[in-house]
């Protein structure tokens, strides 16, 4: 019989292995067959008047990738909402919205009209550091 904290880590490595393997699997799954050298050949030598390497370069690789992204997002919120102890833990609470709304705000006052992934970034890099304060934050009122 295992430790009973040793099965919820199993089972989370086994969701990782799970995760891991429909990526690398998803370029080749869909509704038209493409095979590995067909696939390798639309990573390595990119051929836009090939139906299917725009298929994996364009549909496949995009969805494999968005995986992965979504599923940190989950993470992310799941991992708020342990570390406040709070079901309802939003980015709000620790200051990471108002962060990225301040930086993009800011950039956009200094520069006038941006680019999208020029306040992507900026929102990005406000995010971290007003998660950063929250964090403190937090950390003061927990020793109080």
């Amino acid at each position: 019989m295992q430790a009973p904290r040793a099965r919820p880590r199993l089972l989370l490595w086994a969701a990782l292995l799970f995760l891991l393997c429909t990526t690398l699997a998803s370029p080749f799954i869909g509704p038209r067959e493409i095979g590995l050298r067909v696939t390798l050949a639309a990573l390595s030598a990119f051929d836009p008047g090939d139906g299917a390497h725009l298929l994996v370069r364009e549909q496949r690789l995009p969805r494999a990738c968005w995986r992965w992204s979504w599923g940190g997002a989950w993470r992310g919120g799941a991992l708020m909402q342990t570390l406040t102890r709070n079901p309802l833990a939003d980015p709000g609470l620790l200051g990471i919205s108002a962060g990225a709304t301040l930086a993009i705000v800011c950039q956009i006052a200094v520069f006038g009209h941006v680019e999208v992934t020029a306040a992507l970034w900026a929102g990005i890099l406000g995010a971290a550091l007003g998660g950063r304060g929250g964090f403190r934050a937090r950390r003061a009122c927990a020793r109080a």
